[in-house]
Parts: C-alpha cells; sequence; structure tokens
C-alpha cells in the first residue's frame, strides 16, 4: 500500500533528545561533545553542514523547547511569519506537556551547542552532486488533464484503482472522496470523508484510512480511524468505522501474516509526539505494537528470508530515520534488523521493495526530501532517490542516487516493457526560486540501472503532493497520475506570491496516460 508521505504528517524536526543527561568534560570543543551527548541519544549524530545557519538558528529555537530553553533572540531578525509559527510550535508543545517546567541544561551548556552548529553551518546550501540535464519532453505519454479540477485543491490521496479502473482522490480542502472513471469523469463526489490519506480496494469495498489531524495540532490526540465503504451504481455508501482511536495514521497494508487464511492490517501512525506501527486482526483487535515511537510512514510485506512466514519491512521517518526488517518469527514475534540508517533531517517520506537486478532478491527503492519543519524551504543537496541492492542476505548497499530537491513521491514499473525497471519520481519542496522547479521527473532505465531523467513542463506551474501509477483506462499500460497539495508549507515566508499563483492557477490533477498500448 501507498502512503501519503510525510506532508500529512507533518512533525516538526528535533536535533536533540531532552531525555539525555551529560555531564560537562573539558574538550577543545565543548558544543561538539555537548552536541554528540545530547543528539545520539535519539539520532544518528547530525553533522552541522545539512543545514544553514539561518535554518540551523530556527531549528535548535524548537530544539530549546524540548529541553526547558525559551529563547526567540536567535530567530528575532528573520521573518515575522517564521517567528509566529515558532510561538504556534511552542503552544502546541506546552499543550502536549512536551517543554519542561525546568531546563535539562545550564545556559552555558545550551550556548556552545548552538554556537557549535551555527558557526560551523554553512552560509547557503551545500550544492547538489552532478547529474544529467533533465529533457522537458516526456517521451511515450501524453498528458490528460481531468475536468475535475476544484481550486487549492490538497490531494491527500491519489489512488489509481487498479481493479476497476479509474482514480480514487482524496481531497483535505472539503473532505470528501472523488470517484473518477476510467474516461476520467466523475462518477461521484462524497463530502464529509474526514482527511483521507490511503485505501485498499478490494472488489466493491474500500478500506479509507483518515489522518484525522493533517497539521498535527492536537498532539497526542487519536482521531485517525480506518473506515469501510463500498462502491455502488448509486455512489459510495458508508459501513462504519472498523478501526479507531489511530495516531496520526498515514499508511495501512493488509497481509496473511501467521497463514491462517485471515488478512492481518499492519497501521503506520505517524503520530506527534506519540506513534506506533500496530497490527491488527480482521475485526479490528489490537494483536500487538511492531514499534511504539513516533514517525512511521509506510510498511511492505514480503518473506526475506523464504521461510514460509510473512516478514515486515517498515520506513521510520522521524528522529532515527532508518528502514527495518521485522523478521516473522511466529505467533507474531519478530526479529528486528535495522538495514539502513540515516540522520534525522534525512526527510524520509516513501520506500517500496523491487527487484532491480532481477537476481531474485527484493531491494529498496527509498526517497527522501522532507523539510517542513524548515519554513524557508532551504535546499539539501542529499534528498533525492536512492536504490539499495540486496546482496542475497538481506544486508542492501546502495547503488544508485538521482538527486531531486524535496523529492517526495517514486514509483518503479517496466512503464516501456523493455525488460527493466523506471521510475516516476514526484516534489513536494522543490527549489521555488527557480522558474522550472523540477517537481515531476520520469527516470527511463537504459539498462544497467543506469537512467535518463525527462519531465513535462506542464508540471511547473502546480504542486504535487501525492502520486500513483497504475492502469487507470485499463488499457493494457501503466499510468502515471499526480495530485495536486496547495499548502504553504516552505512557501510562506520567502516564496508566498508564488504561493498565491499556485493555488490561484495550480492544477489539482493531472494524468500522463501512457500510450504503449493503444
Amino acid at each position: 500500500m501507498g502512503s501519503l508521505l510525510k506532508i500529512c504528517f507533518l512533525a516538526t524536526l528535533v536535533i536533540g533528545c531532552y531525555t539525555a543527561q551529560i555531564t560537562t568534560t573539558q574538550t577543545n570543543d565543548p558544543g561538539k561533545e555537548l552536541a554528540k551527548l545530547y543528539c545520539s541519544t535519539c539520532y544518528q549524530f547530525p553533522d552541522p553542514t545539512i543545514l544553514t545557519k539561518k535554518s540551523w538558528n530556527y531549528l535548535l529555537t524548537d530544539m530549546g523547547f524540548r529541553l526547558g530553553i525559551v529563547d526567540y533572540q536567535p530567530i528575532a531578525t528573520i521573518s515575522p511569519i517564521a517567528i509566529l509559527h515558532m510561538t504556534s510550535r511552542e503552544q502546541l508543545l506546552n499543550i502536549g506537556g512536551l517543554i519542561p517546567e525546568q531546563p535539562l541544561l545550564t545556559e552555558k551548556e545550551w550556548k556552545a551547542i548552538r554556537e557549535f552548529y551555527v558557526s560551523t553551518a554553512p552560509v547557503i546550501p551545500l550544492p547538489q552532486s552532478p547529474k544529467q540535464k533533465i529533457i522537458p519532453n516526456l517521451p511515450q505519454f501524453d498528458l490528460k488533464i481531468p475536468a475535475h479540477q476544484p481550486p487549492g485543491a490538497v490531494m491527500t490521496l491519489t489512488r489509481v484503482d487498479r481493479t476497476n479502473g479509474g482514480i480514487l482522490l482524496g481531497n483535505q480542502r472539503d473532505q470528501s472522496l472523488t470517484v473518477l472513471d476510467a474516461d476520467l469523469k466523475v462518477t461521484s463526489i462524497n463530502p464529509g470523508q474526514e482527511i483521507l490519506v490511503d485505501v485498499l480496494v478490494s472488489g466493491d469495498s474500500l478500506y479509507l484510512l483518515s489522518i484525522g489531524d493533517l497539521m498535527g495540532r492536537h498532539i497526542g490526540v487519536a482521531r485517525g480511524f480506518l473506515q469501510l465503504k463500498r462502491r455502488t451504481e448509486k455512489g459510495v455508501t458508508d459501513h462504519g468505522i472498523v478501526v479507531e482511536n489511530l495516531h496520526r495514521p498515514v499508511d495501512i497494508e493488509f497481509a496473511d501474516l501467521n497463514n491462517d487464511g485471515k488478512d492481518e492490517w499492519i497501521v503506520c501512525n505517524f503520530g506527534d509526539a506519540t506513534g506506533n506501527v500496530s497490527i491488527f486482526d480482521s475485526k479490528g483487535t489490537l494483536i500487538k505494537e511492531l514499534i511504539q515511537a513516533p514517525g512511521a510512514v509506510r510498511s511492505q510485506v514480503y518473506d526475506f528470508n523464504k521461510d514460509g512466514r510473512p516478514d515486515i519491512v517498515v520506513l521510520m521517518g522521524d528522529a532515527r530515520e532508518n528502514i527495518s526488517l521485522f523478521i516473522n518469527k511466529g505467533n507474531h514475534e519478530y526479529e528486528r534488523k535495522t538495514v539502513i540508517e540515516c540522520h534525522s533531517a534525512y526527510g524520509h517520506t516513501y520506500f517500496e521493495l523491487q527487484d532491480f537486478n532481477q537476481d531474485g532478491h527484493m531491494d529498496l527503492l527509498a526517497v527522501n526530501g522532507d523539510t517542513d519543519a524548515d519554513p524557508f524551504n532551504t535546499l539539501k543537496n542529499y534528498h533525492g532517490v536512492r536504490i539499495y541492492l540486496n546482496d542475497g542476505e538481506n544486508n542492501f548497499e546502495l547503488n544508485y542516487f538521482y538527486p531531486m530537491y524535496g523529492a517526495h513521491f517514486a514509483k518503479a514499473c517496466d512503464f516501456d516493457k523493455d525488460g527493466d525497471l523506471d521510475i516516476a519520481v514526484s516534489a513536494f519542496f522543490p527549489d521555488f526560486s527557480s522558474d522550472q522547479p523540477e517537481q515531476f521527473t520520469y527516470l527511463e532505465n537504459t539498462g544497467d540501472l543506469t537512467f535518463v531523467p525527462y519531465t513535462h513542463t506542464e508540471t511547473y506551474q502546480g504542486r504535487w503532493m501525492t502520486m500513483d501509477i497504475g492502469d487507470y483506462d485499463l488499457d493494457g499500460d501503466v499510468d502515471i497520475v499526480l495530485g495536486g497539495g496547495y499548502l504553504s508549507l516552505g512557501m510562506v515566508v520567502e516564496y508566498n506570491d508564488k504561493f498565491k499563483s499556485l493555488v490561484a492557477n495550480g492544477k489539482a490533477v493531472l494524468v500522463f496516460e501512457n500510450t504503449l498500448i493503444q
């Protein structure tokens, strides 16, 4: 199952851990040593060069709240809007009881940590690695613009209905579920669906997942749920709540984990201060919490060790960002193996299992590009798409990296049916200073994991929150659908005029119809 990327799941990046206890030691760089003690308790130690000085000053102010330190002075001159956002953040953390009554370190220690990061960080972002020039002429696909284009859309759900054809759209603006048929015509618009982020289609049944709290404004409150609806000739009918009291769920996967002939449900609750990965039985009863931590983005099921028991792989996109295998030992017992781990600013948003080198072992396609905690949309040269190849022993090594600012989704498929996997990529936090921001790229595999990048100029004029692939018109080839998401995240401070223009003129849905089969 796909999941809506972390956009929906806006949890502020925190670089420190307020539970750490430290003892000051004599050192040539006390700020660095203190940072290692605090950060390494909960996170992979973040190098100062991963952010600019301005971004560090902003994010360290947030970190200070969690350490019991309220100090706006370092950001006093950067932007009134940024300060307003930080004030709102402080209020939310207070409501959630996440600001200690007393500071957890001395003022001298805190100043040393801040000085280490701000003095060492670059003034401007480090540049991307060199990459092939993008060709602005998308081969093999025809652009289709559906008539359904609600203004200022926030498409938290964009899903090709692989069973019946057509497209399912969840729009946060009016909390609706819209069904388009294989001709891209609206067959039903169903209001009052809450904020939909994922769906499982089973015949006429729709299992719809609602995040409940898109912007993370209700810390610790479980407002998410899974509901069942069915499609009929007259539209979509409600068949009740299946699971409720979920902490900002973003992804659901169905699989028979214990080989009893009944599917279990794996729910990734991204959460805020709280979150988890939970396993429910087919009646909605909790079986197990696989992970008890916020930041869960997506799960998939695959038998990695070929023992007949389905294993689970989970992407965590907060704190210690990682991809972990959970090897099924039977009776819902699992052994965890972390195979990829990255620093906490990486911004993982999506992954999927694919066999890229066709050796019979599942590889990892991973995407990182979330930057919602940074109101300046600081460009990050480590954002992009990565392929990690499986060595056959479930160890994964980086084989391919495509740099792409703000990358959000990447989905692999043999679109041109030449025997290898191509990749469609979308970005939500591109370089907004560009007149041609890279927001959608089609990576055509020309063999041996060598890719040629293409795009379509129409994608420059939107902001793409969600993406899916599938045969929406049931003609035998795989199409690409982009869902617009016109939120101010990353734009309101430095690109507000551009944001207003996108809201007024940006498309809600774009469809790239594969013309391989006519």
